[in-house]
């Protein structure tokens, strides 16, 4: 039976993998030896049902399970901006330091640098519609074959107001664009 959900199953992807249990974790039918396509994914630092049987050691003994797993440290972090990554990072490595002096324990956990996953500079808005306009008049790319996908209203305004100097047009899906907002219509009429 083992075999029949190995071959059905080629692929096997485990997401919150920090919160799985005994019953949960069993290595051998999942490391599936003639496939070998398992994903976790997890955070260390997000354990939570500690109180329901979760074993964060199941994410953190990965690689004497699976010796030859490869580590794909997600540190980038697209919600929050480089003053709060800084002083998670400085929490995080705080605490680590003093339980890790206090009782010799999270000795197994990897330390990590949390940083922001895209900087909104000035000019980043401008590179990207250059990109566009290039692609536009250099390969004949309309532009209704482009699109931006960004995060955070808070982007919204800065690309918006770059393909407005640039002439681009634009239509903004899922939101609603920054010079619409009622109170932004009302500052203009000032």
């Amino acid at each position: 039976m083992l075999a029949a959900y190995q071959e059905k199953f080629r692929f096997v992807m485990v997401d919150e993998y920090q919160d799985t249990n005994a019953a949960q974790f069993t290595p051998d039918p999942i490391a599936d030896r003639e496939h070998r396509n398992l994903c976790v994914v997890g955070d260390d630092e997000s354990s939570i049902y500690g109180w329901r049987g979760a074993q964060i050691a199941n994410l953190l003994d990965m690689e004497k399970h699976f010796p030859d797993v490869k580590v794909i440290k997600l540190e980038q972090n697209y919600r929050s901006t480089n003053v709060i990554l800084n002083a998670a990072n400085h929490v995080i490595n705080t605490t680590f330091a003093a339980v890790e002096r206090s009782s010799g324990h999270n000795k197994a956990k990897e330390r990590k640098s949390l940083c922001t996953r895209f900087r909104m500079t000035r000019k980043k808005p401008v590179d990207i519609v250059e990109q566009i306009e290039f692609a536009r008049l250099a390969h004949r790319i309309p532009w209704a074959a482009h699109a931006i996908l960004f995060r955070t209203n808070q982007q919204s305004r800065s690309l918006e107001t770059a393909l407005r100097k640039a002439s681009v047009r634009y239509h903004l899906i899922g939101g609603q664009s920054y010079f619409d907002r009622r109170e932004v219509k009302d500052f203009s009429l000032i």
